[in-house]
């Protein structure tokens, strides 16, 4: 997997993004994509992975959790019910 961080906008109205790719065939799709930041948010987003390769993710200006686990059938991580 490669993890991919990106700011688009202008110095007034940006946000960040990480973007995870797994590759699959001869190529990589996208299999999970979050925001980390954003000029408009108070703090921060974080993606954590934690134990058998899942991930947590939270927003920026966000203090709740989101788990997600890898469905392989769909080839992305997907939110834990």
């Amino acid at each position: 997997m490669i993890a991919v961080s990106y700011t688009n906008g202008s110095r007034k109205d940006w946000q960040t993004n990480l973007a995870v790719f797994a590759r699959r065939d001869k190529g990589f799709m996208k299999v999970f994509e979050g925001q980390l930041a954003n000029s408009d948010a108070n703090g921060v987003g974080h993606v954590w992975q934690i134990p058998r390769g899942n991930i947590v993710y939270s927003a920026p200006g966000e203090n709740k959790e989101h788990p997600f686990t890898w469905d392989q059938a769909m080839f992305k991580f997907v939110p834990v019910p």
